[in-house]
């Protein structure tokens, strides 16, 4: 993948930017450009203009995969960089309203606008596909009209919650399955894909998280039930953060029997992905021998040793188990 960075961003920050978004990105979709921008609430540190869209997005989100701001191309009506306390704003407007990306520097404005400028004129022979139309909703037990791949289950869709579906879908492309938990989010799963927008206020402000998961990065999807709520949690192959709740949707009760049966229908499709992405598959380091302490110091002052040098990170699970057992079976002669 190629793209383009002003003179003041740096070769090793695109580069993570770039390795950060990939997974976020729709099939065929490219990073063109990126500039830093500057936006506190929410925090927004960089845009990317793909072949797509426009992409707002901040680091530390990054790694929980956490896009803050994203206009689709056919959305787009125009955009503008108006001044605002002596700096100019990336102010784009769509079909649903005016998204703030934040101010750009005076003297990057000008690549800003052509790369935009440019992916609405790539995009404007595009028609714009079924998926860019207000996306049906079916009340709870009613069974989907037999021309509809999409199924929901849980309370109406709100033009918010819409307008993040439309903006994370596909050309001609509609999740099969939506479960709705009303002010609390939703989940939407696509063929290859699953879009958890979820909102963590119990712990981070009321902050809305909207999350992308690939089919091949996930390692289960489980299901937690709860006194008040139940919970649907994504774990995928990379998370190591588990107080990051942006991959939990709390979902009331009632929706208990029908998102059950569509979870199994979700669980079989991510399952004939199972495996850990190629791009997070590492060779596995040569095995080492851990020579036990030499004897005569006590098994206790042994053992302890062992786990000194473990809980300094100088030898991992295995090796310590090893080394212990060499110390017993020392001991024990």
């Amino acid at each position: 993948m190629s793209y383009v960075c002003p003179p003041r961003v740096k070769v090793k920050t695109a580069a993570r930017w770039a390795n950060a978004l990939a997974p976020l990105l729709y099939p065929g979709e490219q990073i063109w450009a990126f500039a830093r921008v500057t936006r506190f609430k929410p925090t927004t540190e960089g845009i990317a203009i793909t072949n797509q869209r426009v992409l707002g997005f901040m680091s530390i989100a990054l790694a929980t995969k956490h896009i803050v701001f994203s206009a689709s191309a056919r959305e787009i009506i125009k955009f503008d960089t108006p001044i605002n306390l002596g700096s100019r704003k990336l102010v784009v407007t769509t079909r649903y309203g005016d998204v703030d990306f934040g101010s750009v520097r005076n003297d990057e404005v000008g690549f800003v606008r052509h790369y935009i400028e440019y992916l609405l004129e790539a995009t404007a022979e595009v028609p714009s596909p079924a998926a860019s139309a207000p996306l049906p909703v079916l009340n709870t037990g009613e069974p989907a009209p037999t021309n509809l791949s999409l199924r929901l289950h849980g309370a109406p869709i709100d033009d918010r919650d819409k307008k993040l579906i439309v903006d994370h879908s596909g050309p001609v492309e509609e999740p099969w399955l939506i479960i709705h938990s009303g002010g609390s989010g939703f989940l939407a799963a696509f063929e290859d894909r699953l879009l958890v927008s979820t909102d963590i206020a119990s712990t981070q402000g009321g902050v809305r998280t909207t999350t992308v998961f690939s089919f091949v990065s996930i390692k289960t999807i489980e299901y937690i039930p709860g006194d008040v709520n139940d919970v649907i949690a994504v774990l995928t192959w990379g998370r190591r953060d588990d107080a990051d709740l942006s991959n939990r949707l709390e979902m009331p009760k009632k929706l208990r029997d029908g998102a059950l049966q569509n979870l199994h229908e979700l669980r079989r499709r991510v399952s004939n992905l199972d495996g850990p992405p190629v791009s997070m598959w590492k060779p596995p380091l040569p095995p080492r021998v851990v020579a036990a302490p030499p004897p005569g110091s006590g098994l206790v002052t042994e053992l302890q040793k062992l786990a000194d040098l473990h809980a300094q990170g100088l030898i991992d699970d295995d090796e310590f188990k090893e080394a212990k057992r060499a110390v017993i079976a020392a001991h024990a002669k």
